[in-house]
């Protein structure tokens, strides 16, 4: 591994570690994702999906620490917004 894609790597990881970090002290604002018609819980999850590759919803509920039934039903509220 050259060490750009090293850096890469370790940013990537820092970033979802920020992430992780800010959703277990709630500093994520709830505003900010009501603007899109999501709540908090579903901006968490889109984030995941695009982080994730091909997760399964345990996977994801795992991510999330959620439980699997809160995880699916929030995902299912999603796919109903589509």
């Amino acid at each position: 591994m050259d060490k750009n894609s090293n850096k890469t790597q370790n940013m990537q990881e820092m970033r979802h570690l920020f992430v992780v970090l800010s959703r277990q002290f709630g500093l994520l604002q709830k505003e900010s994702s009501q603007c899109c018609g999501v709540t908090t819980i579903q901006s968490h999850i889109l984030y995941e999906i695009k982080q994730g590759y091909h997760m399964t919803l345990n996977q994801l509920a795992q991510r999330l620490c959620l439980d699997n039934s809160t995880t699916s039903r929030h995902v299912h509220g999603l796919v109903e917004k589509e």
